[in-house]
């Protein structure tokens, strides 16, 4: 037992452990690269100062004559030294100049990627924005013909999805002139006045008010269709919302057929501006046109499949 006051050592590190190189590594291997490297030059100094001190030393006959005529072959095998680290230190160079263009390859096709991502990017930036003005226009329009504030109206474009595994409608642009609370409501098929659009193909302006002055017992009530397939937490959430006018976007497919790929909704949250807005829709045909050839731009260059 150790005295108190005192350290009690334990044993020190043992020998350090001999690791051969792991070939697979690439550390390892540029470490063996390095160290044939290092030798073929060491050669070849060893070589370049050798051979003319021998040949002097033979010529001179230092140390002697009987010397040179036994170990003659030495002034053959610093010149072959000399070649075979020579060769080994010219790989290395190439070596290092194709690890370089390879470095600089790679560099280069990164920032082509790179490059091409950012102009993709940019492209999508520029389509959003021209889909975001179309539809700005579109609202300033339905404002000046209903003579309701411009900040009573939103507009979002909703995308239809092509197969059955996700089957709701995906917001892909929303642009209210003023913050809108959002709903948190799955717009599936046939639900709200969007997901009605969606299903039937059509054109619609509903009027959202008689649905929210509903109590809970007198909304469930009703019939399915009467309140647009919705509970009574999802009117509650949409309150917000007076009325709604959802309008189908088409697009030509290959084969000359319009199809259904997107819907646009605007919607008023000033109480009794359907009647406005049903007046205000022929006068504001050519706004919708142009949003429609702005989402049909969007589809196309997005890669929307049809």
């Amino acid at each position: 037992m150790a005295d108190q006051g005192t350290t009690q050592v334990g044993p020190g590190p043992g020998p350090r452990k001999h690791r051969w190189p792991d070939l697979e590594d690439p550390k390892d291997r540029l470490a063996i690269r390095k160290a044939s490297a290092r030798i073929g030059l060491w050669l070849v100094v060893t070589a370049a100062v050798g051979y003319p001190l021998a040949a002097a030393a033979k010529l001179w006959s230092i140390p002697s004559a009987d010397f040179w005529s036994t170990w003659t072959w030495l002034l053959v095998a610093l010149p072959s030294l000399a070649l075979i680290g020579s060769a080994r230190r010219i790989g290395w160079l190439q070596e290092r100049v194709l690890d370089r263009e390879i470095t600089i390859r790679q560099v280069t096709q990164e920032a082509d990627r790179e490059k091409a991502r950012l102009r993709r990017d940019l492209e999508k930036e520029e389509r959003k924005y021209l889909l975001d003005t179309a539809c700005r226009w579109l609202l300033v329009a339905v404002s000046q013909q209903t003579a309701m504030p411009l900040d009573s109206f939103g507009a979002s474009v909703w995308l239809v999805p092509t197969d059955s595994e996700r089957p709701r409608l995906r917001r892909i642009l929303h642009c209210p002139i003023e913050p809108r609370q959002k709903t948190r409501v799955v717009w599936t098929r046939g639900k709200g006045v969007i997901g009605q659009a969606w299903e039937r193909d059509e054109e619609l302006i509903v009027d959202l008010a008689p649905l929210h002055g509903l109590s809970q017992q007198a909304f469930d009530s009703l019939q399915p269709d009467a309140r647009l397939n919705m509970s009574w937490i999802e009117d509650d959430r949409s309150k917000a919302y007076a009325a709604v006018w959802a309008i189908p976007l088409r697009i030509e497919d290959p084969d000359g057929e319009e199809r259904l790929v997107g819907i646009m909704s605007v919607d008023c949250k000033a109480t009794g501006c359907l009647s406005a807005m049903v007046k205000a829709v022929p006068h504001v045909g050519g706004q919708v046109y142009l949003v429609r050839e702005q989402f049909a731009q969007w589809c196309e260059r997005d890669g929307i499949v049809l």
